[in-house]
């Protein structure tokens, strides 16, 4: 389910798309799919494209953080199953008096 607004398309469980990743701390899941959506749907890129170009904006975060970061070729595959599981999420969505389900996307927020 999306909504159009001013600043764009705002998706189910995740909010409005982002063209970059900005702020101090960490990108959280939600920032990541985010930029990660607004590259694979408004910008026409491929899945693996969308995931390399995600993974290039948030290792700055991590390196600034001194955070010791895995390689590229780790965060990539990492990214696509994070939107996997939103894909996953996504097609059971309307099992609104299911109780997994809801555990499901709590548990994908947090």
């Amino acid at each position: 389910m999306r909504t159009r607004t001013k600043g764009g398309m705002v998706r189910w469980l995740i909010g409005s798309e982002e063209t970059c990743i900005t702020g101090s701390k960490l990108p959280s899941k939600r920032q990541v799919l985010r930029f990660f959506m607004y590259q694979h749907r408004h910008e026409g890129k491929k899945i693996r494209e969308s995931a390399t170009l995600t993974a290039r904006e948030v290792l700055p975060f991590w390196e600034r953080a001194t955070i010791p970061t895995k390689l590229l070729k780790h965060i990539i595959p990492k990214i696509e199953s994070l939107y996997d599981a939103y894909v996953r999420l996504k097609k059971n969505r309307v099992r609104v008096t299911s109780d997994t389900q809801a555990e499901n996307e709590n548990e994908f927020k947090a």
